[in-house]
C-alpha cells in the first residue's frame, strides 16, 4: 500500500473530524459535547478506563447486544458521516492501485486490452474493481476511521483538567515539569507545564501556565525540566475576539492543550531536571548560551531580530520592528520554517566539505546539525517537518533507496500526526 495514500486516507479522517467535532472542543455549537466522547456514544465503557483498549470494544459490544441490539441514534449521527467520507476517500484513492481488469479496446472493440488505470476511476462502476481494489480501499477506511479517532482521543486529552473543576472549585495546585522553554510576560512569565499531581492526587495532562510577580518580588529562574509547584485559576483560553484574529484556545488545543493557569504568584522551584528530562534540558540550554552571545555582540534592534529569525524568539523583538515589518508585510519572515532548516543543511554540508569531510561523516555532520537546529528553535511543527523529510531523504540516499519527494513528505507527515494529529490544521 503506498504511503502517500495512506497519510491522505489519515489526514482525510481527522479532517473529517475536525468538520465534525472540533467546534464542540472549541466551545461553540458542535454536538456531541466534548464531554461525552464520540466513541463513548455507542460503545459504553471504551473511554471510561475501565474497559481498556480491545477489552473496552467487546464490553461495548456485549452490552449493546443484552440491550436488545438497540443502537443508540446518537452515535450514529457522528459514526455514519464519518463513515461515508471514509468510504468515498478509500474508494478514490485505494482502488485505483490494484486494478488488473480487461477492458475493451476504445477503437474498434477487437478483443480485450489489458489496462491500469488508463480510465477514471471515477467512471468505473464498483463490481469491476476486484477484490484487490476493494481490499484496498477497505483498508483506506479503516486508516481514515483510525485518523477520525486518533483526533477525538487527542483532543480529549486536552481537556483532561475538566475533571479537576467538577467540584465548582476552579483554584487548585497542581505540580509537574516545565516543558517548554519559560518566556518572560511583564512581571512574570508564562511556560507549559506537564501535570504529575492535582491537588495531591496524580494527574495527567499538559497546562498553559501564567503567572504574575510583584514588582521586586524574587522569582526563580525556571528553565525546561525544572519541577515546579503551582496555584492557580483554571479556565478555558481566550478564544479570537475579531474575525480573523489570532485564536489562543485552537493554537492550545492543537499542541493538546485544553486549560491554562492563571497564577497570582511565581511557581515554587522542587527540583532540577531528572531522567530523560535531561537531553531536551540541555538543548534548551544552549538555546539560552546562544540568545547571551546575541546579547554580547549585537545591539538591541538587531539582536532581536536575528533572535526571532535564527532561533525562534520574539521576546526581544522591538515594537518598532513589528511594526515596520507588519506595514512591509514581511512579517512572515520572522517565522522559523523549512527554509531555515535548508539553510543551516546547505551551510553545515558546506563547511564539512571545506574541511575535507568523506562523504559518509559529512552526511552525519550535517544530520547532527539540522537536528540539533530543529530542537533550539523550539521544535515549531513546519521546522520538524523539514527536519524529518530531510533525514528520510538522506537515509534513503545512503542505503541507496532513493524516494520521491512526495514520498519523503508524506512519511514525515505520518511521524507528526501520529504524535500530533491535530497538527494538520497548523497554519
Amino acid at each position: 500500500m503506498n504511503i502517500v495514500r495512506l497519510v491522505v486516507a489519515y489526514s482525510c479522517g481527522i479532517a473529517i473530524w475536525g468538520l465534525l467535532r472540533m467546534p464542540a472542543f472549541l466551545g461553540g455549537s458542535g454536538w456531541p459535547a466534548p464531554a461525552e466522547p464520540v466513541t463513548a456514544l455507542f460503545l459504553p465503557g471504551w473511554e471510561g478506563g475501565e474497559y481498556p483498549g480491545l477489552a473496552g470494544l467487546l464490553h461495548g459490544l456485549k452490552a449493546v447486544t443484552e440491550r436488545g441490539g438497540a443502537f443508540p441514534l446518537r452515535g450514529l449521527a457522528v459514526a455514519l458521516p464519518a463513515l461515508g467520507a471514509a468510504v468515498a476517500v478509500g474508494y478514490v484513492l485505494g482502488a485505483r492501485a490494484r486494478m488488473h481488469d480487461r477492458l475493451p479496446h476504445p477503437r474498434d472493440g477487437a478483443g480485450p486490452r489489458q489496462a491500469r488505470g488508463s480510465r477514471s476511476l471515477l467512471a468505473r462502476p464498483l463490481g469491476t474493481l476486484g477484490a484487490r481494489g476493494l481490499a484496498g480501499a477497505g483498508v483506506l477506511v479503516l486508516v481514515a476511521g483510525a485518523g477520525f479517532v486518533a483526533a477525538e482521543r487527542y483532543a480529549a486529552a486536552a481537556l483532561a483538567p475538566m475533571a479537576w473543576v467538577a467540584g465548582g472549585a476552579e483554584v487548585l495546585t497542581v505540580t509537574g515539569r516545565v516543558a517548554s522553554d519559560p518566556e518572560p510576560a511583564g512581571s512574570g512569565g508564562t511556560f507549559l507545564l506537564r501535570v504529575d499531581t492535582a491537588e495531591g492526587r496524580p494527574a495527567r495532562a499538559r497546562l498553559h501556565v501564567t503567572w504574575r510577580g510583584n514588582p521586586g518580588q524574587r522569582v526563580p529562574v525556571l528553565a525546561y525540566g525544572d519541577r515546579v509547584r503551582v496555584t492557580g485559576t483554571l479556565r478555558r483560553p481566550r478564544p479570537a475576539t475579531v474575525p480573523g484574529g489570532y485564536d489562543g484556545r485552537a493554537a492550545l488545543l492543537r499542541e493538546g492543550i485544553g486549560y491554562e493557569l492563571m497564577a497570582g504568584a511565581p511557581p515554587r522551584w522542587l527540583g532540577p531536571p531528572r531522567g530523560l528530562d535531561r537531553l531536551p534540558a540541555a538543548v534548551f540550554a544552549l538555546r539560552g548560551r546562544l540568545r547571551e552571545g546575541l546579547e554580547a555582540s549585537l545591539p538591541a534592534g538587531p539582536r532581536g531580530v536575528a533572535a526571532a529569525l535564527l532561533l525562534d524568539w520574539r521576546q526581544e523583538l522591538s515594537i518598532t520592528a513589528r511594526t515596520v515589518l507588519a506595514d512591509t508585510g514581511l512579517i512572515h519572515l520572522l517565522a522559523v520554517s523549512g527554509q531555515h532548516v535548508a539553510m543551516a543543511a546547505v551551510g553545515a554540508s558546506w563547511l564539512a566539505g571545506r574541511g575535507g569531510l568523506l562523504p559518509r561523516a559529512r552526511r552525519l555532520v550535517v544530520a547532527a546539525v539540522v537536528t540539533v537546529y530543529a530542537a533550539i528553535t523550539g521544535g515549531p511543527p513546519s521546522v520538524l517537518r523539514a527536519t524529518a523529510t530531510y533525514l528520510l531523504a538522506d537515509l534513503g540516499r545512503a542505503l541507496a533507496r532513493p524516494a520521491t519527494a512526495l514520498a519523503m513528505l508524506a512519511w514525515a507527515a505520518a511521524v507528526q500526526l501520529l504524535f500530533r494529529p491535530l497538527w494538520l490544521f497548523e497554519p
